[in-house]
């Protein structure tokens, strides 16, 4: 496990990586945010939805990552198991960012992809991560994503 830092006052983005046997450089990716916000940022009473928004995300990601490293298989692809931070603040360059990575993904990851470029709000840790993963050319050939 290692950690991805986009921004000195975020959460990093934690990534977990089960490196495949046939095509280690080609990466099945799943992934959640692990942040959550208040309805009302300025009152310290109001409702922050961390449980399904998303708390249950998360643990599902975290349940496939244990699933995985748990059971004696291997896997042709690599798989990363991501926990994204920063999805709740304003959103700056996710469309081109996911643009690009879109690019390279099978055409059911694009559906994801098109699902992030669409939301509009937050996603700055995976659209940092998006934008790492164009800067070094990974292979990226699916992307799953935990919102649940």
């Amino acid at each position: 496990m290692t950690t991805f830092d986009y921004h000195p006052t975020y959460a990093p983005v934690i990534v977990a990586e089960l490196r495949g046997t046939e095509h280690p450089d080609q990466y099945v990716m799943v992934g959640a945010h692990l942040d959550s916000r208040m309805t009302n940022s300025a009152d310290p009473t109001a409702r922050a939805p961390g449980a399904d928004d998303n708390g249950s995300g998360t643990s599902a990601i975290m349940e496939l990552a244990r699933v995985f490293t748990s059971m004696n298989y291997t896997y042709a692809f690599s798989v990363q198991f991501l926990l994204f931070s920063g999805e709740e603040q304003v959103r700056r360059r996710t469309a081109q960012a996911w643009t690009a990575v879109t690019v390279r993904l099978t055409q059911w990851s694009a559906l994801w992809a098109r699902y992030n470029v669409c939301a509009r709000q937050g996603l700055l840790g995976s659209e940092a991560y998006a934008e790492w993963l164009v800067d070094n050319n990974v292979d990226v050939v699916a992307m799953f994503n935990g919102a649940l």
